[in-house]
């Protein structure tokens, strides 16, 4: 639960599920190794808190969608804070429930903390804090465009860094470690883009979508169709890809049987992060394996709990907008 939580502090300071998969399969993964938890549980945990990040501002996926479809970047964003609390929550009693099914997976823990070690501990999420009102409130004041929030978080890490005077030696180490990262993530992303390209050249995405437009379903029916469509072709392509080739005709598809346009986006940002955890190929899974350095099955074996959760959410946010569009149209109200 602390994990998620974590996550989704994290995730208004990151805007990258994938990111944020990979920072705590280096952080919290050794410690839950370290209590004994049930390591296909803990990675897949991991791996699905990730995608808090592409919900809960800035969020890449949100922007990029909102570029794509000509949609105001400002309003998806906002529109991403409730369903990305709301998530956080359901992740923490999905652990709840497994705690309660499979006992042995996740251990009592018997920690003995004083209330003034508690206290003194909160002094350590003050830089955390100031990282997400540099970033969200730097957006929202239109000091800088969101598309730049994540190099502003950047410069914000490196100016707490020289506040705390942050040996120049822990700095290198800490570029040395994003390099190393990054070089386990973008030959997944590089070879995502490669397959996508062949996908694209095939026209499969764009015959398929146009099946479901001469199909003629209902609303309810047509949303049906492109979840499962979407879960087809992201457990094989990343998120630009799959944005790239299919939103120009989904969106307009959606918005045009009468859903809501901001929470559409909302919708199908989720619904492309859950694609990112989906058997045989998601990006996330595999990204959590490569640094754990174990088989994808395994992680794909702990995300099963969690992915029904992220689907749970999903049909809500479909039968209830208000969840996505109530706070946007409450702050442009008052603007």
């Amino acid at each position: 639960m602390v994990t998620v939580g974590s996550a989704a502090i994290f995730g208004a300071s990151c805007g990258a599920s994938i990111a944020s998969a990979a920072v705590f399969s280096k952080t919290a993964l050794p410690e839950l190794e370290k209590y004994k938890y049930d390591k296909a549980t803990s990675m897949g945990c991991i791996a699905v808190a990730g995608s808090l990040a592409s919900l809960i501002p800035p969020s890449v996926g949100i922007i990029i969608i909102c570029i794509l479809v000509d949609a105001s970047i400002g309003k998806a964003l906002v529109a991403g804070i409730i369903p990305g609390i709301i998530l956080a929550l359901l992740l923490m009693l999905t652990i709840l429930v497994i705690g309660f099914v499979k006992p042995k997976s996740i251990p009592k823990l018997d920690f003995k903390v004083s209330w003034k070690e508690r206290v003194s501990s909160l002094a350590l999420i003050v830089p955390v804090l100031f990282i997400i009102l540099l970033i969200i409130g730097g957006m929202y004041l239109g000091v800088f465009p969101p598309t730049i929030g994540g190099a502003m978080g950047s410069v914000g890490v490196l100016v707490v860094a020289f506040i705390r005077r942050t040996g120049m030696k822990e700095i290198v180490h800490s570029f040395y470690e994003a390099v190393l990262l990054n070089t386990q993530l973008f030959p997944l992303i590089i070879s995502g883009f490669l397959f996508a390209r062949f996908m694209a050249i095939s026209g499969l995405p764009k015959t398929l979508l146009q099946l479901i437009v001469d199909a003629q379903f209902p609303p309810l029916a047509l949303m049906l169709v492109v979840v499962i469509f979407y879960l087809f072709i992201g457990c094989v392509l990343e998120f630009m890809s799959m944005a790239v080739i299919t939103l120009p005709i989904v969106y307009p598809l959606l918005t045009g049987v009468g859903f809501d346009p901001i929470a559409t986006i909302i919708i199908l940002v989720l619904l492309s992060e859950v694609a990112l955890i989906t058997p045989p190929i998601g990006m996330s899974a595999f990204l959590v394996a490569g640094v754990a350095k174990v088989s994808p099955e395994v992680v794909f074996r702990g995300v099963l709990p969690f992915y029904v959760t992220c689907m749970i959410l999903l049909w809500i946010l479909v039968f209830l907008p208000e969840i996505a569009t109530w706070l946007p149209n409450l702050f442009y109200s008052r603007i």
